[in-house]
């Protein structure tokens, strides 16, 4: 029966995002999974978002309204807070998932999981274009990957967030766990969090497309791309007393370039590589 299944929280952080808002929610209520809630947590928006959720006649959409605006990993954990899952997932308000995702992702659970990713669809806005992960697609930081790491992902992890936020539901009991996510953040929560449960649990990744990821000028900005690898890198060196980071946070660091000269930004370029070794840093970048 379906009361026996698993409940899982899908946790929606909002703040002024009316524009895909009903996309999404509809796409929660087509899962062929059927045990699920929705967490609403309207971050004090001032569009029509609030409206939209309260149109929905489903006693499984519960919207909360937040006391204070706040960073975006202090409001997840905060919607987190108000969720009965065993699961949670996380979908933004301008991201769809798959009508199967929910039933795939939770039919395949074990208890050595904790995690569970799938690709995604990327849908670049200002194109009309979509590509799949896995492929090169030069507007968003994934990596290209042939094979979705599975198993013990955590050192994997740590060169590069290769899990896309939408893909994933993780076990509520672990995310509480590991305190879970660091509240000042404001664009790298999603890899915080999934550095910490990668290292107590298994992940296990799920090799089909099972939702879609909106990418847009937003999460495109310059000042979004240098917060994430700014934040990213100082993940990476939160983990400095556990093992050894030094070619982890290189790694970003090149990437963080990689980026600035597809961008056109040769001083902030410049800058980045004296924080390396320049001439190692340039001879990487040459060869990209």
């Amino acid at each position: 029966m379906e009361n026996k299944k698993p409940l899982v929280s899908v946790i929606m952080n909002c703040y002024n995002s009316d524009k895909y808002l009903r996309e999404a929610i509809d796409s929660v209520i087509a899962q062929t999974y059927q045990n699920w809630e929705i967490i609403f947590w309207d971050n004090q928006s001032t569009d029509s978002s609030a409206e939209i959720v309260k149109s929905y006649d489903d006693k499984r959409i519960h919207y909360f309204y937040a006391p204070n605006h706040t960073p975006l990993g202090e409001a997840r954990n905060l919607a987190v807070k108000k969720a009965a899952g065993e699961w949670i997932g996380i979908l933004d308000c301008d991201d769809i998932w798959h009508e199967n995702k929910l039933e795939v992702q939770l039919e395949s659970a074990s208890d050595e999981i904790g995690m569970i990713y799938s690709r995604v669809e990327f849908l670049l806005e200002d194109s009309g274009r979509s590509s799949v992960m896995g492929k090169s697609i030069k507007k968003t930081y994934y990596p290209k990957l042939d094979e979705l790491p599975s198993g013990d992902v955590f050192d994997k992890l740590l060169y590069e967030c290769f899990i896309p936020l939408p893909s994933v539901v993780m076990r509520r009991n672990l995310f509480e766990k590991v305190g879970g996510i660091d509240s000042s953040l404001k664009v790298a929560e999603d890899y915080d969090i999934f550095l910490k449960i990668a290292k107590i649990s298994g992940t296990l990744a799920i090799d089909d497309v099972l939702c879609k990821y909106r990418v847009h000028g937003g999460n495109l900005s310059h000042e979004n791309i240098d917060v994430t690898f700014s934040e990213s890198i100082a993940l990476v060196n939160s983990y400095s007393n556990y093992m050894q980071v030094s070619s982890h946070r290189m790694y970003w660091k090149l990437k963080y370039g990689k980026n600035l000269i597809r961008q056109g930004r040769f001083l902030k370029l410049f800058l980045t590589a004296l924080t390396i070794n320049p001439i190692v840093f340039l001879k990487y970048l040459l060869k990209k």
